[in-house]
Formats: C-alpha cells, structure tokens, sequence
C-alpha cells in the first residue's frame, strides 16, 4: 500500500514537472510556428520527419560524406545567381536605364549623420533575442546581456564605418544553413540558403537603413505598387490593391487577365554593377554609395550541414538572404520595373509581382498584353533577372461567357491560365469567391482543432490558449477582411469549425453554448474578426495612413483633404456582388455604422481595443439575455 502510495505521487510530480517544462516552451516559441510543431509533437510522442536526405546526388552519384555535401552546397549557392545569368537573353544595345526616362534631383543625396550612443542601444534592446550563433558563435541574446559594455566602441566603429564609406570584413562572413523548400531532399535546388550573419554586423546594417528608409520616404522614391519591405506596408494591402483594381474592372465590364510572375532566384542573381548604378540615379552616392560599395564587394559564406563546415568562398552576385538591407536593395533595383508600361499595372510585394491588365475586346486585349509583356521581358533580361515561366501563371476573372483560346505569351513561351493561384499566401480565384482559401483554413482549423483535443488532458486551458492562438487564430486573422467579406454560406463551416476548437479549449461538451466561451477566454468570433480586420483599414483611410492606391478609394461626403476625424464615408455606387463584397465598399459601410466616439479614437490601439471590447460585450450581453439557448446561429451583421 505503501509502495502504491509514493508511485502514485511520484508519477503526479513527474506529469506536472513535464507539463510545466511543456508550457514554458510554448510560452517561448508561440511565434515561431516551426518550433512549435516540434514541441506539439514531442508532447503527443508523434515522431518527426527526417530533416534532411542521408546523400545528395552530386553528378548523378550518390554522396554520403558530410563534408563534401558541405562543400558542393556552399559552391551551387555562390554558382546559382551566375548559372541564371548565363540562360538570360543578351540585348547588347540596351541599358537598365533603357525604360528609365525621368530625370532625378540630383542635387540630393543621403547623407550619413551621426550614430549616438542612444541609437545603437535602441536597436540592441528592440532587436529579436534569437539562440541563431553567428560565425563567432555570438548570439543576440548574449550580446543584449552587455549592452551597457559594447555600446560605446560599436558606436565609436559605426561612425567611423560611416565616415570613410567603409564595412569591416570581419562583418562580411556570412553562415549559411540550407533550408528544405519542398521534392525531393537529395537535390540542391529543393534547398533554400538561410544567411546567418554576424550579430554586429546587424546592428551596423540597421544604423545604416534608419537613414536609408527617412532618404526614401522624404524623397518618394520608391513607387506606389510596391508594398514589400515598407514600413506601413503589408501582404494584406498588396492584395486589396489586385482585387479592387479587379473589381473596379469588372463593375465597369472589362475582360480582366491576371498574370503572376514567378522569378528565378531574384535575390540571388542580382547584378552589383546595375544595383550600384541605380542607387546613385537615386541619389545615393558620396560616402553611402562608397558604403554600399564596401557591403557588397568580396562577401564571403560558407555552408553549415549537419555540423559540418565547408570552405569560405566569394560571392559574385546577389544580396544576402536574412540580412536587414538585402531585401531594401532589392527593392530600389526593380523599383523602375514600373517605368517598362503604362498599360499594365503592376502589384508588387518584394519579388511577387503581379500584372493586370483589362479592356473591352478580348482579341484587343489579348494582343496588347502580350505586347506588353514583351516590353515586360525584355526589362528582365537587361537587369539580369531571369523568369521561371513555367511556374508563371494567369488568370481571367469574371463571370463572362467563354472567350475561347487565350494565349498570352513570355520568353516565346505560353503562359498556362489557371482558376485559381496562391497570391502572398491567400488562394485567388476567378471570379473572387474565396473558396479554395476558406477550405484550406478549415482544414488547418481542424488539424490544430484535433491537436487541442489530444493535448487537452496534458496541458492547462493558458497553454492550450498559446496554441489556438499561434495555430488556429492567425490562420483566421491573416488576410480575412479580403477573404472574409463574403456570403456566410461560404463562412459557416468555417465558424463551425472555430467553434469545435473553443469548446475543445475550454474543455465543454460538444453542444455548450460558445458565446460565453469567446467572451471567457477574449477570442473573436470569425464574423466579428473579419469586421475588425476590415474596421482596421477604415480607421487607417480616416487617418491618412494607408497606401495612396488604397487611400485614394475611401471617398467622403465632406472635404476630402479633412483626414482626421472625417466621420462619414460615401462608398461609390455598387451593382454587382463581386464589388459589394470589396475590402474597401464594406470597410467604409462598417465605418459609417461606428458610433462617433470609436470614430474619434486618439490612436490606433484606443480604436481596437474599443472594438474588441464592443464586440466582447455583445457575447456577454447574449449570455446574460433571457433568450439565449444552447444552439448558436449564424447572423450577418455581428457573426452570432
């Protein structure tokens, strides 16, 4: 009995030891989505797959040895932006300035000011503390632990940086770690490199795009069409963009074609000569362009596989993948892709570009486009970019007739036209319904759905809440004031399923009434998520603060230049579905529905924390309400 008695307590104290070390790793990895499966898995005992192939095949023979797989990695990285380069077509006559007419004021130019003390420990205390070691095995975790004692000699280094136009080498080394993208892992173009950099290197790098990012913005150099990278900037607002320039189309009766281009490596194959040339075109010259200069010559990297070191070697090409500016770069050198046509407009979000383009005939249409798009390739070609066409697609949307034989061409090759096409991670479809998107957020809601069910008896309801928040809720967040402004017969198994999750969560049976739940645990419903993402745009607009292609579609029954506190939109006149369901149309008829005093909130996060507890109150006043019963029902206005 005895025996039976310290067992009993024995296996309790080692179920809730275990359940605490469970959750605080999920209290730190909520973010990171990767690490978090792995520890979901390591409590339901579910065995990983192998990370990486146990050979590669290097000139078709079967290599085994680390060192070597190390070794031929880090040469196909460095090679690859070279290899593209080679397929691209010559056009000998042409420079990148070709399409490029506009004169610039040359008489400005970024200046680098001074780093203060102040500045660098801002950044230090602010950056991410991530466990990555760098090639001096430094993390930023330990770095942040003495910031008091480096601030002063890296500010003294970072001046001195700036003042002689002048990046240290030590700070050009990068480690790379290849990524497994998707086919078969014994190939290396299914691998993606991961650029580990050294952590002060970092710091430098943002030092330096602080001034670089005020240059831009004062100076509105980079167009309107590209959201990638830009601070206000999201993928949400690039695609709200696509879809009402689609739905504008399609209200007026336009044939519409959506091409989506699909580049080669863009990262990797970009030309340092060109990218210096355009820089100083922009205005970046003197001491920042010689800084430049100094951070893209003779980088070097090596590959980490499987704790094993290939050899460091030079690259040639391309900005660094997972450094702070490289992604900058990259967006000032195919800024002036928006030069190439005045006829097509193009949507761009880093090295996702998307090209619509519509007209009334659709022979007309057909035969202007692929002009066009010739004018499109050639651009590609000039600047060293290569176009993967073979993953490159369109689409013509609308409920037209059919149009017969469409064939759009690029590189001499036929563009294949698709019903439906992944657009920054949300699935677009011809006639804008939405629906391979909410069927794969279902599914994902019920796959996260069944792991609460298995982890119910193991963690408590706060740990589960972390992982309904980072597997179930971000998936109905992201994007949903686009894909959510939709018929709730498209919307209801959805909800249902988000219902199934909240009552697994709070441990319920099947049939408990939810509204009680939401308002317990403070989660939106799907319907009210999807007026709050869609409020949030319209209280942007109110501000002045979205995108000018976005800002410019929220018209106003008052003065149009009277941002702040501008209460009443007026939605343009409306006559199909496709347009009442806009992002915009809806965002506007919520906004005018908002009592003043939410209208008029001082700031941002006043307005949505007075939205949600709007919302969060209307659960609690249903459950108070002597009507209220166990089923829950569907309503169009507020989700219930």
């Amino acid at each position: 009995m005895r025996y039976k008695k310290y067992r009993n307590k024995v296996n309790n104290l080692l179920r809730e030891k275990k359940r605490e070390y469970y959750e605080k790793q999920l209290k730190e990895n909520k973010n990171k989505n990767k690490k978090l499966w792995e520890i979901i898995n390591n409590i339901t005992m579910r065995k990983c797959k192998e990370k990486n192939a146990d050979h590669f095949i290097i000139n078709n023979v079967k290599e085994h040895n680390k060192n070597i797989i190390a070794q031929e990695l880090n040469s196909f990285f460095i090679n690859t932006g070279k290899d593209i380069e080679k397929e691209i077509n010559k056009h000998p006559t042409l420079k990148w300035n070709h399409f490029d007419n506009e004169k610039k004021d040359i008489d400005k130019y970024l200046v680098l000011e001074e780093v203060t003390e102040a500045e660098v420990d801002r950044i230090i205390t602010t950056s991410t503390s991530k466990k990555s070691r760098d090639v001096n095995n430094l993390t930023m975790s330990l770095i942040k632990t003495i910031t008091a004692e480096i601030t002063p000699p890296l500010t003294y280094i970072s001046n001195l940086s700036f003042k002689n136009g002048v990046f240290p080498e030590k700070m050009k080394i990068a480690k790379i770690r290849p990524i497994y993208k998707g086919g078969e892992k014994c190939n290396f173009t299914n691998y993606r490199p991961i650029s580990i950099l050294p952590q002060l290197s970092k710091i430098l790098e943002k030092l330096f795009m602080n001034r670089l990012d005020k240059f831009i913005e004062d100076n509105n150099i980079l167009h309107e069409g590209q959201y990638g990278f830009r601070k206000g900037r999201s993928t949400a607002m690039a695609i709200i963009d696509i879809t009402e320039n689609i739905r504008e189309a399609l209200e007026k009766k336009l044939f519409v074609f959506g091409i989506f281009l699909d580049l080669k490596k863009a990262f990797d194959t970009i030309n340092h000569d060109i990218l210096q040339e355009k820089l100083q075109n922009y205005g970046i010259k003197r001491n920042a362009l010689k800084w430049i200069k100094s951070y893209m010559t003779n980088r070097r990297q090596y590959v980490d596989f499987e704790e094993n070191t290939s050899k460091c070697q030079t690259i040639q090409c391309g900005v660094p993948q997972g450094s702070i500016l490289g992604p900058k770069l990259f967006i000032l050198y195919i800024n002036d892709i928006f030069k190439v046509t005045n006829c097509l407009k193009l949507t761009l979000f880093a090295d996702d570009t998307t090209i619509l383009c519509s007209g009334k005939e659709i022979n007309t249409l057909i035969e202007s486009t692929n002009e066009e798009l010739l004018k499109i390739q050639t651009w590609l070609d000039v600047n060293k970019l290569s176009l993967n066409v073979s993953k490159t697609k369109f689409i013509n949307f609308g409920k037209r007739k059919k149009t017969g034989d469409i064939r759009l061409k690029l590189n001499k090759e036929i563009i294949e036209q698709v019903k439906e096409y992944r657009v920054l991670g949300v699935w677009m479809d011809d006639k804008l319904t939405w629906k391979k998107h909410i069927q794969i957020v279902k599914n994902k809601v019920a796959k996260s759905s069944y792991i609460l069910w298995k982890l119910q008896q193991i963690l408590h309801t706060k740990s589960l809440k972390t992982i309904y928040s980072s597997l179930i809720a971000s998936h109905l967040n992201y994007c949903s004031e686009i894909w959510g402004n939709n018929y709730k017969t498209y919307l209801e198994p959805l909800f249902k399923q988000q219902k199934k999750a909240i009552r697994i969560l709070h441990k319920v049976p099947h049939n408990t009434h939810t509204n009680d739940l939401f308002e317990k645990s403070k989660y939106l419903k799907l319907q009210e998520i999807i007026h709050y993402n869609t409020q949030i745009h319209a209280f942007r607009a109110s501000s002045g603060k979205l995108p000018h292609q976005i800002q410019k579609r929220f018209t106003y029954n008052q003065n149009p230049y009277e941002f702040r506190h501008n209460t009443v939109f007026r939605p343009n006149r409306i006559i199909s579905n496709v347009g009442k369901h806009s992002t915009v149309y809806r965002a506007m008829n919520l906004w005018n529905s908002l009592d003043k005093e939410t209208q008029q909130s001082d700031n941002l996060k006043q307005f949505k924390n007075e939205t949600r507890r709007t919302f969060l109150h209307t659960y609690r006043s249903q459950v108070n309400s002597p009507l209220n019963s166990t089923a829950t029902t569907w309503n169009s206005s507020t989700g219930h």
